[in-house]
């Protein structure tokens, strides 16, 4: 095979790759099943929860949240908690990173880093 040939083949190759990764699937935002399923009503039944000290409970809260909006960044800084209280801080770093990443609010900014505390603490 000569250059021109093995270039043009490496060329195709990663043009069909990048076609391939912009047509991945956004994630699956699920539909509201009544009004009290928000992401807001499931993160304050979670941190109530946390407070009676049922973190899978808590756990599950939280990512119905996500499910209903996946750029909820407190939802994100309740699962960091739960999973450091599990003992997976690897886990538990990456929900706090989306917390921050997610951040709009001032309520946000608040939650995060009261997560990282605790994250630390666990």
């Amino acid at each position: 095979m000569n250059a021109k040939l093995r270039v043009f083949a490496a060329l195709a190759a990663v043009s069909v790759l990048l076609l391939a990764a912009s047509c991945a699937k956004e994630p699956r935002i699920r539909k509201p099943t009544g009004a009290m399923d928000t992401p807001e009503h499931h993160v304050l039944t979670g941190l109530r929860l946390l407070e009676e000290e049922r973190p899978d409970d808590a756990e599950r809260e939280f990512n119905l949240a996500v499910e209903l909006d996946p750029k909820y960044s407190r939802a994100f800084s309740g699962l960091g908690i739960t999973t450091a209280l599990k003992g997976d801080f690897d886990s538990a770093f990456r929900h706090m990173e989306a917390a921050e990443d997610t951040m709009k609010s001032e309520q946000d900014k608040l939650d995060y880093h009261v997560g990282m505390v605790r994250v630390y603490s666990a």
